[in-house]
């Protein structure tokens, strides 16, 4: 799903709004580009025309999941940070600028950064 978490957890909208779901998880990375997308496309040939990709951001997920009753959090490596609510700051968008990126998983040059969040239905934990 390299970059179409997104319009994974959308196509999910159905069974999150039926409250069948109590927790997702998805990846955020340098991936959710508009940019990164349109080559990917291009890569397996599909015709961009007709399969426009939708412009993915942080901000945009944190907000889906959150009108569906969904607090999102960052996995960090003993705790959940909150990323939902008070605690958004366009920050946590490091992957999207890479002056900003301290991140384990940057190779150096601001490529390969991503980070795991998990959405959890408070009313149902």
């Amino acid at each position: 799903m390299e970059g179409h978490e997104l319009s994974a957890i959308k196509g999910a909208e159905r069974l999150l709004k039926e409250g069948r779901v109590d927790v997702l998880s998805f990846e955020y990375g340098d991936k959710w580009t508009v940019e990164t997308r349109q080559a990917m496309y291009e890569w397996v040939k599909v015709d961009i025309d007709t399969h426009i990709p939708e412009e993915p951001s942080l901000p945009t997920a944190v907000k889906f999941l959150a009108d569906r009753g969904m607090d999102v959090f960052s996995l960090g490596e003993s705790v959940l940070l909150p990323v939902s609510g008070p605690f958004w700051t366009p920050r946590l968008q490091t992957c999207l600028a890479p002056d900003l990126n301290d991140s384990a998983n940057d190779d150096g040059n601001g490529n390969n950064c991503w980070f795991d969040l998990i959405a959890i239905h408070m009313a149902r934990s």
